[in-house]
């Protein structure tokens, strides 16, 4: 006769958020409005086919703002070292539908670059472009980029004066 321990077994630990800078790029236009810029994530890459702000993963001993803005670098051929960057929140996701990186933690940062010509190049996306705030909604987005976007919204409809902090 066989036996089987029947007992239950605890459910496995949750997978570790995968942390990761993003870079809200934006410029004011005309007043209470803004464009910021989007790039579109490849089709074979999780959450693929999405718009989403540019960033990824820090380096070992690179601070997320660091990351940041090496990232905005690497995909945007755009360099932000002289450009205050601030962070204005960190997103949680959890997408088990993802096959890899289903738990992420966005840390974003705003980077005001009203006052420079940027030209950025799709170094690692799909295709990038500005976008006016009013028409953020008319893309899709991972559900991390939604919140980040809707909080620099908030930050950005109760002052024009300073980045958020």
């Amino acid at each position: 006769m066989f036996s089987r321990d029947i007992s239950p077994q605890p459910p496995p630990p949750p997978p570790e958020a995968i942390k990761v800078a993003v870079a809200l790029i934006f410029q004011r236009i005309e007043g209470d409005r803004f464009r910021f810029l989007a790039t579109l994530r490849a089709h074979d890459v999780p959450r693929g086919n999405l718009w989403e702000f540019p960033g990824g993963k820090a380096d070992q001993g690179e601070t997320m703002l660091q990351a940041a803005r090496r990232e905005v670098q690497e995909e945007l051929d755009i360099e932000l070292m002289h450009v205050h960057g601030s962070p204005f929140c960190i997103v949680g996701d959890d997408d088990p539908s993802q096959s890899r990186e289903q738990v992420i933690e966005l840390h974003a940062f705003a980077f005001d670059a009203t006052s420079l010509e940027l030209e950025p190049t799709a170094l690692a996306a799909r295709e990038v472009r500005w976008v006016e705030g009013h028409a953020f909604h008319d893309f899709d987005w991972p559900n991390a980029n939604t919140a980040i976007f809707d909080a620099f919204a908030a930050w950005f409809q109760a002052t024009t004066d300073q980045p958020p902090s």
